[in-house]
């Protein structure tokens, strides 16, 4: 059975300002409306957001503020329109420690039905050294082949406040 999820994705941080107080006071209310109208027009579940990445903490609160409208736009049209069902609100979220260190992931894990850990993508064409694309541990006698692992960031996920259950693994299933 697989359940209907609308992702809504992008690379935000190639537009400088977009995580600006200006712009997201404007656009957060807007964008949670936006987000109503997809699930009205083609039934999904519940929205998964894909931010990459907040750059700073201003723009890691107004990613809170813009969830939590788009949380109390879900629930109110839940109320309205399906009394009783709880629509699912996740992120993708990063498993590289320079940009979930910035995320307020107390704030994450209380707004959040789920947290879809980015435990993939660890090295590429754009790593200086040939390294894991989804290691579990880091590698102590070769740590450049392992600047990230999934093993520590699920404990910096649990130690910031994210309940354990939230946390989905995200998987390199790809050819």
């Amino acid at each position: 059975f697989i359940t209907p999820v609308r992702v809504l994705r992008g690379w935000l941080t190639l537009c400088s300002d977009y995580g600006s107080a200006e712009i997201m006071d404007a656009n957060h209310k807007r964008f949670a409306l936006i987000v109503i109208s997809l699930r009205k027009a083609r039934g999904f579940v519940g929205i998964d957001i894909d931010w990459e990445y907040p750059a700073d903490s201003t723009q890691a609160s107004n990613m809170i503020v813009m969830l939590k409208e788009v949380r109390s736009q879900l629930d109110a049209y839940a109320a309205q329109h399906a009394p009783g069902y709880h629509f699912i609100l996740s992120i993708a979220a990063p498993a590289g420690e320079v940009n979930y260190s910035v995320l307020r992931l107390a704030d994450v894990g209380q707004v959040l039905d789920y947290v879809n850990l980015m435990a993939y993508d660890y090295a590429g064409s754009w790593s200086n050294a040939s390294g894991h694309d989804a290691n579990l541990y880091a590698n102590p006698q070769n740590p450049n082949a392992t600047p990230f692992n999934t093993d520590d960031a699920v404990k910096a996920y649990i130690k910031g406040g994210v309940p354990a259950n939230k946390i989905v693994l995200g998987m390199p299933i790809y050819g």
